[in-house]
């Protein structure tokens, strides 16, 4: 790995605390995958560059579109605002001299920083990027002018091809971006059922079903997931998120519906790699869902065991 580096975005108090209004759902589940990529890299001195956003107390650089959830709730990322929506990181992530912390003046984290400088000068050639980058944040960045410049040249606007676009631009400063799940391979599920408790048969006839038609809607960039009970197609995610469609497919099938996660077909492993954590499975719970398949090898666990153990304990079967 000479010549790398990794690349932790947003990974803030106030991204990561549910009381702050700046909170990215899903965010404190990754956590512990970050702190072992963090450690990994630091371990085999590969340089680690944490980009982050901070705000003036004023105001004067929050986003148009954020300031009045910032302004009414406490005015997270900014100095004097309570430590937990503050700009600081998670413990877990520790400290280190070599670290580089970068600030980001706007959503764009590759723009307007001197990140691209820094890696050039340090003869960078390959990057990961680990963190929270969520493609609502470029409709949010309306009035970023070089996302807003990026976004009019796209045409279809879904996950994929804005990841697609935003690794795109990171290439070309001229690293190559690596797979974000290189450090983490035993988090990602070989074949076989995890807790267990095997498949009914209506889960199997659902499970065969459901993979048909999560294969077709994720290959045409839709989504990545779908919920089936009976043969039935109950819900299928667009770009409300998998934990949304869990809920819709749930309030309809009204217990003992199945779960279909999968990757498309050619699917670019550098980013938008289906995920699976304990919060999944508190959805799932929530929904009466009993049943979870994912492909194995292209899915990655956010802590494996825990997730494991817990889908035992709920009844949930999870099948890769």
């Amino acid at each position: 790995m000479e010549k790398s580096a990794l690349i932790v975005i947003d990974m803030q108090n106030g991204f990561l605390d549910p009381a702050s209004p700046l909170f990215i759902a899903g965010a404190p589940a990754t956590v512990p995958a970050c702190a072992e990529a963090i450690a990994h890299c630091r371990k085999n001195g590969i340089p680690v560059f944490f980009i982050t956003r901070e705000y003036l107390p004023d105001g004067s650089n929050v986003e148009h579109t954020r300031y009045a959830a910032w302004l009414n709730g406490g005015k997270p990322l900014s100095q004097g605002c309570a430590e937990n929506i503050s700009t600081a990181m998670p413990e877990a992530f520790g400290e280190d001299e070599s670290d580089f912390h970068l600030l980001k003046p706007r959503y764009s984290a590759f723009f307007d920083t001197s990140l691209d400088l820094i890696l050039r000068r340090k003869g960078i050639r390959h990057v990961i990027l680990a963190g929270q980058v969520n493609p609502l944040s470029f409709f949010r960045a309306a009035f970023d002018p070089d996302l807003r410049a990026i976004l009019a040249t796209m045409g279809a606007h879904n996950a994929h091809t804005m990841f697609g676009r935003l690794v795109s631009e990171i290439e070309a400063l001229g690293a190559e971006v690596l797979p974000s799940s290189l450090f983490l391979g035993a988090h990602v599920p070989a074949p076989g059922l995890l807790p267990k408790r095997a498949l009914t048969p209506e889960e199997e006839a659902d499970l065969a079903y459901g993979s048909k038609l999560a294969l077709a809607v994720c290959d045409l960039d839709v989504g990545q997931t779908v919920v089936v009970k009976d043969g039935v197609a109950l819900a299928v995610e667009g770009f409300d998120g998998t934990n949304a469609t869990i809920l819709r497919g749930g309030r309809i099938g009204r217990g003992g519906a199945t779960v279909v996660k999968v990757a498309k077909r050619g699917h670019d492993m550098r980013f938008d790699i289906p995920v699976v954590g304990l919060k999944t499975l508190a959805v799932m719970k929530k929904a009466r869902c009993t049943a979870l398949a994912v492909q194995a090898g292209r899915t990655l666990f956010i802590d494996l065991p825990d997730v494991v153990r817990r889908a035992g304990k709920l009844g949930i079967c999870i099948t890769a």
